[in-house]
């Protein structure tokens, strides 16, 4: 997954990712109903723009980043001190200095 698709702004969707290990129990249970709710938006064509009415419904994607040696930075800069963790990424929320401002 690269951080990019995460930490972009402004962008079109929004991303929810699951932080977790698969040597916890309460991690691999979190994951299987993680897997089994983005299998259901998958379903429902979420990764989609929708239109409902006069509104449009922003893309919704979802991952999965499991801990191990290489994922432990992303971890650490989160602060995230144990799993399972699910970070929702919506991209209003995302904060960017304008390089015109000064």
């Amino acid at each position: 997954m690269s951080r990019t698709f995460v930490e972009e702004s402004p962008r079109p969707y929004t991303v929810i990712i699951l932080f977790y290990s698969p040597n916890n129990e309460v991690s691999e249970q979190v994951y299987s109903e993680f897997i089994f709710a983005a299998s259901h938006f998958k379903d429902k064509q979420t990764h989609l723009t929708q239109k409902v009415g006069r509104d449009f419904r922003r893309p919704l994607f979802f991952a999965a980043l499991k801990f191990n040696q290489d994922s432990m930075g992303i971890y650490r800069d989160l602060d995230f001190r144990g799993v399972p963790n699910i970070l929702i990424s919506d991209p209003k929320e995302v904060s960017f200095k304008d390089p015109l401002d000064r």
